[in-house]
């Protein structure tokens, strides 16, 4: 997941004052990278939610348990090390660490007067609904859009944090998703990506280039390891083809193509009305969404291989994905490149 990304200018504001402005409001509920990474080398026992400590779960063993199978997974379908491409190490790298626990929360921040991320900061776990709705509040006083979201994993850590209380399928997956952020990190497209999310050479194409590889091979390792240890999570027959996307999706889509020509015409407010028109539509159907605005679409839509994407990316993506041979393959080839103009051109290049 990105962390404080960048922006040269917030409105009339200049970014040194954006900045204290975002840090007065997030002070008292930032997330400790610090003590994070302090705990782990130390070994010093993280502290567990009262849910996690009655489920009876040895979280530990199963920890023990996925890192081994996730590894034996990636080193029969070929991936290692970055340095693969050039030379064969045989080494898993970097190594598998990560830890099951509570959920954290981002911060996403977007302008109104169009869908782009420009400053996420994490938050710590133990946040309450209410207090979420003040950041949100106090940040949109400053004329932008905000969401407080819980996070499924995040990989600017090491060990990286995985949430524990969701479906299994989504935890192997979130393992996988983290890890292919961190091996990543030492290719160029992983590198253009870290240079977005520090602020320094904001890039929202790479950032969505960047996901969307991510998420595609890890959905196809983690059905791999489901298939291999967990038969009865994986996927089974018509489940795995395509299908036309949920109603969901097809409602999303049609939102986010409304409100950027909306956007693209200087309509904000009423792209604004009418963005929480459909998530009044959503909640009567039964889709709990507590809030769609501009920052919404803007973390969401780095996922370009999701059905209700408009990104152009995510198809690119799934046409070079369907010239490669293998997941090995595609991933070498798309870490490799660091701008969404040579995905343009590799994509134009398949006849």
């Amino acid at each position: 997941m990105a962390l404080l990304a960048g922006v040269a200018t917030v409105g009339c504001q200049s970014r040194q004052t954006f900045d204290q402005e975002v840090r007065d409001i997030v002070a008292p509920y930032r997330f400790s990278f610090l003590e994070w990474e302090v705990r782990h080398i130390l070994g010093i026992e993280q502290p567990q939610p009262t849910a996690a400590r009655s489920s009876g779960q040895d979280w530990d063993a199963l920890e023990d348990a996925l890192n081994a199978q996730i590894r034996q997974v990636l080193h029969e379908m070929g991936v290692c090390n970055p340095m693969d491409p050039y030379i064969n190490l045989n080494v898993l790298f970097p190594p598998i660490w990560f830890n099951l626990t509570e959920s954290p929360h981002l911060l996403i921040i977007s302008p109104r007067d169009r869908i782009e991320s420009i400053r996420e900061v994490m938050l710590i776990q133990d946040l309450d609904p209410a207090v979420r709705d003040e950041i949100e509040q106090r940040v949109e006083v400053l004329g932008l859009s905000a969401l407080v979201e819980p996070l499924g994993g995040f990989a600017g850590l090491y060990p990286s944090l995985v949430v524990q209380d969701a479906s299994f399928p989504f935890i192997v997956e979130t393992i996988v998703h983290e890890w292919f952020h961190q091996y990543l990190a030492f290719t160029p497209l992983g590198f253009r990506y870290i240079l977005d999310v520090t602020g320094l050479a904001p890039d929202y194409e790479i950032a969505t280039m960047n996901e969307t590889v991510v998420s595609m091979v890890s959905k196809e390792v983690t059905q791999r390891v489901l298939e291999r240890y967990y038969p009865a999570y994986a996927p089974k027959g018509d489940d795995q083809e395509a299908r036309e996307p949920s109603p969901f999706s097809q409602h999303m889509r049609h939102t986010r193509l409304i409100v950027d020509a909306l956007l693209a015409d200087g309509q904000i407010e009423e792209a604004e009305l009418f963005m929480e028109e459909r998530r009044q539509e959503l909640v009567s159907q039964g889709y709990q969404i507590r809030k769609l605005n501009q920052a919404y679409f803007a973390f969401y839509g780095t996922y370009a291989d999701e059905p209700d994407s408009v990104s152009p990316i995510g198809r690119d993506l799934r046409k070079l994905r369907a010239e490669c041979d293998s997941v090995t393959e595609f991933l070498h080839r798309a870490m490799r490149m660091p701008s969404r103009e040579h995905l343009r051109e590799a994509v134009e290049g398949i006849q």
